[in-house]
């Protein structure tokens, strides 16, 4: 996988590569339990490295099919990422208490999550 550095991105775009290069995992088709955010990597990007994974420029789902919408009329190269977190609720099988998931950033349950809904039910 490659790392959201300028230098990379840059390097590729000088061989002329354009388009979308998606580094995230396959989303579980279960959207009760996990809420994904995703990061969308581009030359005028202002931070890079793990710095790159902030909440400035994290997008939910919805933002997420909208920016790509649009950058595929664009003849660029970005580089897309993704992160889960477990969410919050009864629905959910994770235990908050156990130390599996003791740094973890817990997402709240999808019935209280405030991102539009997208298809398959996820937000």
């Amino acid at each position: 996988m490659l790392q959201p550095y300028l230098d990379v991105i840059q390097r590729r775009k000088a061989r002329r590569r354009r388009g979308i290069s998606y580094f995230g995992r396959f989303l579980h088709p279960n959207p009760k339990l996990w809420k994904y955010y995703f990061y969308f990597f581009t030359e005028d990007a202002q931070r890079e490295a793990e710095d790159f994974f902030c909440e400035e420029n994290r997008l939910c789902i919805a933002d997420y099919k909208k920016r790509v919408a649009t950058f595929d009329q664009e003849e660029d190269l970005a580089f897309v990422y993704n992160r889960r977190h477990p969410r919050r609720g009864l629905e959910t099988p994770f235990d908050e208490s156990h130390e599996r998931w003791e740094d973890v950033k817990w997402a709240p349950p999808l019935n209280e999550d405030p991102d539009p809904k997208v298809e398959e039910g996820f937000r």
